[in-house]
């Protein structure tokens, strides 16, 4: 509904919506089925929107950002449920995966974010932006 309400409002005047997804939904066999389900669902409700924007000739550009694993409460919190040893498993798999070898910070997804937002990526619309520290080319 909020992607709804945004174009209602922004249709005349023009912005950027901006969904923040997941690297899981493109590159991870792992993860929980339902959870991959509703992530790819947003991709492509994203791309159907910006398809919709566009063909209404819309000035509203809707995009997604993909970053990988962010250290933030949930994830914490995820892994203080599980066994010590199924969490370090669980970690050293995740960071085999990541080129750069080390979690993504919420600072560094800010910035990708306002470029979306931004007049410098006037040209994109239903694009993925994968901020994902390598993942996706291993």
């Amino acid at each position: 509904m909020s992607t709804k309400a945004g174009i209602k409002a922004m249709k005349k005047f023009g912005e950027s919506i901006i969904n923040v997804c997941s690297i899981k939904d493109i590159v991870d066999k792992l993860l929980i089925p339902s959870c991959k389900a509703s992530k790819g669902g947003v991709r492509i409700f994203k791309k159907l929107a910006a398809w919709h924007c566009a063909d209404q000739n819309y000035p509203v550009r809707i995009n997604s950002i993909h970053p990988d694993f962010v250290i933030n409460s949930m994830v914490s919190g995820a892994m203080t449920i599980v066994r010590s040893s199924e969490a370090e498993v669980f970690g050293a798999n995740v960071m085999n995966r990541i080129s750069i070898k080390r979690f993504v910070t919420a600072d560094e997804i800010v910035c990708p974010i306002l470029f979306l937002a931004s007049e410098a990526s006037s040209y994109m619309t239903g694009s993925e932006l994968v901020v994902d520290g390598g993942m996706k080319v291993r």
